[in-house]
């Protein structure tokens, strides 16, 4: 019994030490499930792994250790990135045969020309890196664990590729004073700027000699379609101002010059040969003087009259508001007795119900609107002391 003991413990130590440990050819960079947008999707079961060979085993132990797919990424490596499915994710296969293996791939070339687009990072985040799986098909492999069916059919491998955004135009770096070696950029160099999109105005290069700009003009006018410019017409081509501004524009223009005036010396002075300005404009306007004061006593001026009977208008248009609304008031009284206008007495009963309660609030006809409550109250009471006096009805229990 003894002896069976040390054998089958002899054996397991023969199977510990004979174990010969197998570095791994993959290594791991990121595990686990990708989120469809605007749907409530999770692809599982996708695994990205990148091959190792055995000259980086050996030569970085570091590798041996997961890191991220975004930090790959970030670290500008380059690689052939495999995408691994777990064959029971079933979701997750059927989408991506959906969308890879559905178009036939074109002879030239065996990358599908379609991919799925992947963002690393939340989706609403600019900075945030792409990338792409695509298939690219390999040759079959006659692999004892498919089945005999399957051995001509060939695979279509998936693959990562990083998706680059356009590089920006780096601006050129200024030379040296030998001008030999560009020297690095300073934090005191001004930014690059592009030049505005509109253009601000031309300004025109007049000669000062006079006497070669006949001869200028002269040229331009003999090319066929060609046309004289002059300076007034240079300066107001810088943009399209009002009437004010052009006829500013053209008396500062034609100001005369300092010295001893020529109107004496028989006409008055010509002006140059390169401006055109019209007679009417060249005229300095005065403006008119201010308006004298008025003493005491003196009648008022066109502009005081014109406040008064602006005033007055408004007062009689107040006034008229305010009789039509003690007329209306008027009539309402009366509907309520049973007094319509086909009464005899109509007409009278309502004039002095109208006219006692005008003459009653004239101190407000014309300063303000009168209030309906007054207007109610006062048209009630000269109805019925017209009504007792008149029909000897006894109203006075009502209101």
């Amino acid at each position: 019994m003894a002896t069976s003991i040390i054998e089958e413990t002899a054996r397991s130590l023969d199977r510990q030490t004979t174990y010969v440990y197998t570095p791994p050819s993959h290594r791991l960079l990121y595990r686990g499930s990708l989120a469809v947008p605007a749907s409530k999707i999770l692809l599982e079961g996708i695994t990205f792994t990148v091959p190792l060979t055995s000259a980086g085993v050996a030569k970085n132990n570091l590798l041996d250790n997961p890191i991220a797919l975004a930090l790959e990424m970030y670290l500008d490596k380059s690689g052939d990135v495999s995408v691994d499915i777990n064959p029971l994710a079933t979701l997750t296969t059927l989408f991506f045969n959906t969308h890879l293996c559905a178009t036939p791939l074109p002879p030239s070339s065996p990358t599908t020309q379609v991919g799925i687009r992947i963002t690393l990072g939340d989706p609403g985040d600019d900075h945030s890196s792409d990338i792409l799986i695509y298939g690219t098909l390999q040759p079959p492999t006659n692999s004892p664990s498919k089945r005999d069916a399957d051995v001509d059919i060939p695979t279509l491998h998936l693959k990562v590729a990083r998706i680059l955004h356009a590089p920006f135009l780096e601006a050129a770096t200024p030379a040296t004073a030998e001008g030999s070696t560009p020297r690095l950029p300073r934090p005191d160099d001004p930014s690059p700027r592009l030049p505005p999109l509109i253009s601000f105005g031309r300004k025109r290069m007049l000669s000062t000699d006079e006497d070669d700009a006949p001869s200028k003009r002269q040229r331009s006018n003999s090319k066929p379609g060609g046309r004289a410019l002059s300076r007034s017409q240079s300066v107001a081509s810088i943009g399209d101002d009002d009437e004010t501004m052009k006829h500013a524009r053209d008396v500062m223009l034609n100001m005369p010059k300092a010295g001893p005036s020529s109107q004496f010396d028989g006409g008055p002075r010509k002006l140059a040969r390169t401006l055109s300005v019209k007679q009417e404009d060249a005229v300095f306007k005065v403006p008119p003087l201010p308006a004298k004061i008025k003493k005491r006593g003196d009648t008022p001026s066109a502009k005081g009259k014109g406040k008064e009977r602006e005033v007055s208008d408004l007062s009689k248009e107040l006034e008229k508001a305010n009789k039509s609304v003690i007329k209306q008031a008027a009539v309402e009284a009366l509907a309520t007795i049973g007094i319509s206008k086909t009464h005899a007495e109509w007409k009278e009963l309502w004039g002095f119900m109208y006219h006692g309660t005008v003459f009653a609030m004239r101190a407000q006809m014309q300063t303000r609107a009168v209030d309906g409550y007054s207007v109610n109250r006062l048209v009630k009471a000269h109805m019925k002391l017209s009504y007792l006096a008149t029909f000897r009805s006894p109203l006075t229990s009502s209101n």
